[in-house]
């Protein structure tokens, strides 16, 4: 009788030592669902009451006879793939070490959507499943650079102001490429604003700049033109008097303000020409002609107006090279 009482005792021994096992292993199978809950949300806290409480560093000693720290923050840069991977030792201060004890992270690896930070839970636990945890805060960067190619060579018209505005940055760049994430739109030029000055060509430096703060550059050589024609007006009628004796004028020793009421150019005006040059006088009376003058550009550029020369003897000197001038 005694026999069947101890072998009915053994029994119930081992049931129960299987119901604890089972239970531990239910423990823990739940706080590795609350591992991961608090890696995707790292500002709830689920599962294991005695874990709720837990900040970035602390710890939370489930069994006795255990105890491990993690550091408060860890930084984990990604690589040029945009993915980062965390081991236990990049996370653990200080604990227990010896065999029968394993250490893991309830997540070890990241990437560009866990950026800036999130929360890691360090997990030791024996060969008798008695476990200790801590957590801390793990901060991800970014430090790839992004890659771009520009446009080689562009040719760009000056304006009737002498300029040209590169409005549109980004449509000078022909490929890019990041590891995470980067806004083309926010391309920026050194000089958005190409005048006379640089002609016959300029470079133009494009910088990218990634979500991460990573920068990228890239050249464009911008080939300015100029095909704006120079604005000339002459005016409708000039006097010239002459003294006697003078029998041939030069146009080019009068200023051309006595033939021309405007003169301008979107860069700058090269040189005036007059068609003709010169004229010989009558010996009586007057001489009446008709004089082209021409306006040309630094860029090659020309334009032209005519105005009535008329040029009279005069009886009494007068002071040479006096002009009168006539305007409608």
């Amino acid at each position: 009788m005694k026999t069947i009482t101890a072998i009915i005792a053994l029994f119930i021994v081992q049931y129960l030592s299987s119901a604890i096992f089972s239970q531990d292993n239910n423990t823990i199978s739940q706080y590795a669902e609350w591992t991961y809950t608090i890696c995707k949300h790292p500002h709830i806290v689920t599962g294991a009451s005695n874990t709720s409480n837990l900040l970035p560093g602390s710890r939370s000693n489930i069994f006795s006879g255990m105890e491990v720290k993690c550091k408060s923050n860890v930084s984990l840069d990604l690589s040029k793939g945009g993915i980062g991977v965390l081991n236990y030792k990049d996370v653990l201060l200080s604990g227990p070490m010896g065999n029968g004890l394993h250490y893991y992270l309830g997540r070890s690896q990241f990437d560009c959507d866990d950026i800036p930070e999130r929360i890691v839970v360090l997990i030791v636990t024996d060969s008798l499943q008695n476990m200790d945890t801590c957590q801390t805060r793990v901060v991800i960067k970014d430090i790839t650079s992004p890659t771009i190619s520009c446009m080689t060579q562009a040719e760009v018209q000056l304006n009737a102001t002498g300029q040209f505005e590169i409005k549109e940055p980004k449509s000078y760049i022909m490929q890019y490429r990041d590891n995470c994430f980067l806004d083309i739109n926010k391309t920026v030029a050194d000089n958005k604003i190409i005048d006379c000055h640089d002609r016959p060509a300029k470079k133009v430096v494009f910088t990218v700049t990634d979500e991460g703060g990573n920068t990228s550059t890239c050249i464009t050589n911008f080939v300015v033109k100029d095909s704006v024609k120079p604005q000339i007006r002459c005016l409708p009628q000039t006097t010239i008097n002459v003294t006697p004796g003078t029998y041939q004028i030069n146009f080019k020793d009068y200023s051309q303000n006595s033939f021309i009421s405007l003169l301008t150019d979107n860069c700058t005006v090269k040189k005036t020409i007059f068609n003709p040059s010169e004229t010989n006088l009558k010996q009586f009376g007057t001489t009446r002609g008709q004089l082209q003058i021409i306006a040309e550009d630094d860029s090659g550029n020309s334009a032209d107006c005519t105005t009535e020369v008329i040029i009279r003897r005069q009886i009494k000197s007068v002071p040479s090279g006096k002009i009168i001038l006539k305007e409608e």
